[in-house]
């Protein structure tokens, strides 16, 4: 238990006696200046510690500091003694690196003289090689270059045997075409002139039937117009001899009356539309046989 719980209990339990009002504002008194004294004694002994702390931190940021510094010097001495070792066995590698380069050189010569004597001993075994293989070398291409235009005339043959089939075949396709076409056009032409041959026959036979029949209407019409007439002229003389004496029948009205009665009737219109000119049949015949139907076909 801490000191405060320990108080309090011990004033809980101690038997209190009744306190005035000046007693209780005294003890509140004091309570406060006992406050006051507690909390700078706390405070004195806060600025105590961190004081204290902080000198314990300045030693040891600079125990921190020497011994950084000790070791950068450390550090130093090596990089400089490790360069001091670089460039002596940069130095040594130097020498060693000249005197391997005059060995090369020396035994280049050695070599080069060595390779002169030996070329000048084989130049003309040499020379011999080199014309043996150019033959062989030349004799293969030639034989390379026969069989390869042997073949090539051997395919151009045969593309021109096919080329040449091909075309024969066409030939005969098209002659058959043309033929077939020409058979078509013949029939097409006889087809139009039979169908323009009918129309005519058929316009002849419409014209004669219709002249015959505008003859008998005719004829039929004048009897009409003659019994008319007559029985008229039977009828006015029978009424008023009076107006008979008086207007007479005059022979020109009565024949005028008669042409007027015996002029031709307008021409039927049965007759153009059931006959066909030969003009027009033979216009409809070549547009169904199509632009090529007066062409010959080559």
């Amino acid at each position: 238990k801490s000191p405060a719980q320990v108080r309090l209990e011990s004033r809980m339990t101690e038997e209190k006696s009744p306190k005035t009002p000046q007693q209780i504002q005294n003890d509140l008194e004091n309570a406060a200046v006992n406050r006051q004294v507690f909390l700078q004694a706390r405070v004195d002994k806060s600025s105590k510690e961190y004081a204290k702390a902080k000198a314990l931190h300045s030693q040891q940021m600079e125990a921190f500091q020497e011994l950084t510094n000790q070791k950068v010097q450390e550090i130093d001495d090596r990089l400089a003694t490790a360069e001091a070792n670089r460039v002596a066995q940069a130095e040594r590698t130097r020498e060693k690196t000249k005197s391997m380069n005059l060995r090369v050189d020396l035994a280049q010569k050695k070599r080069s003289e060595l390779d002169a004597i030996e070329q000048e001993a084989n130049s003309v075994k040499v020379s011999e090689d080199k014309l043996n293989a150019a033959e062989f070398r030349r004799s293969q291409m030639l034989e390379e270059t026969k069989a390869k235009n042997a073949a090539e005339v051997a395919k151009a043959k045969e593309l021109a045997a096919k080329k040449q089939q091909a075309r024969q075949e066409m030939d005969e396709k098209l002659r058959e075409k043309i033929s077939a076409a020409e058979d078509r056009r013949n029939t097409l032409l006889q087809e139009q002139k039979d169908k323009a041959a009918a129309a005519v026959e058929h316009a002849k036979l419409v014209a004669a039937a219709q002249a015959e029949k505008e003859a008998t209407s005719r004829e039929e019409l004048r009897s009409e117009i003659e019994a008319r007439l007559a029985e008229a002229e039977n009828r006015r003389r029978s009424a008023s001899p009076s107006k008979v004496a008086r207007s007479p029948a005059t022979p020109g009205n009565s024949r005028r009356a008669a042409e007027q009665a015996f002029s031709p009737p307008p021409i039927d219109t049965e007759i153009t539309a059931d006959a066909t000119p030969v003009e027009e049949t033979t216009a409809t015949a070549a547009e169904d046989a199509g632009p090529n139907a007066g062409c010959t076909i080559l």
